[in-house]
């Protein structure tokens, strides 16, 4: 099965045609990741890279690249949240912030539940 990702002939063949097209003639290019950030205003939302290496033993076959942030896997809901919320105007990390809270006030609302449950079954009102 073949993995997915760019193969390095084609990055290297668009790396080329960049660098030698009118882009790169005019100015010294850096190479930048694309990330997520619904609402954004400016320029495409991005971060650097730090290093390119190729990978050895379980990453073999491949070319990492590692950017100058740390960047992370989302799920589908995840993302499908973020865009949501930046679509009604709201920021992701108050959506994170009320994520946290609301779970935290089930499990409180468990655990008091639990302990009037306890409370009945030894006989106390």
């Amino acid at each position: 099965m073949k993995q997915p990702g760019m193969e390095i002939g084609k990055a290297c063949a668009a790396l080329k045609s960049i660098a030698d097209g009118p882009h790169g003639r005019s100015r010294e290019l850096r190479i930048s990741v694309a990330t997520l950030n619904p609402g954004a205003v400016g320029g495409s939302p991005k971060v650097g890279l730090v290093e390119v290496h190729a990978g050895i033993d379980w990453n073999a076959g491949h070319v990492i690249f590692t950017p100058a942030v740390p960047l992370t896997e989302l799920s589908s809901d995840d993302v499908q949240a973020i865009h949501k919320s930046a679509k009604d105007g709201q920021s992701w990390h108050a959506y994170q912030s009320y994520k946290t809270q609301a779970d935290r006030i089930r499990t409180l609302e468990a655990e008091i539940a639990a302990l009037k449950a306890e409370l009945t079954t030894k006989g106390t009102p």
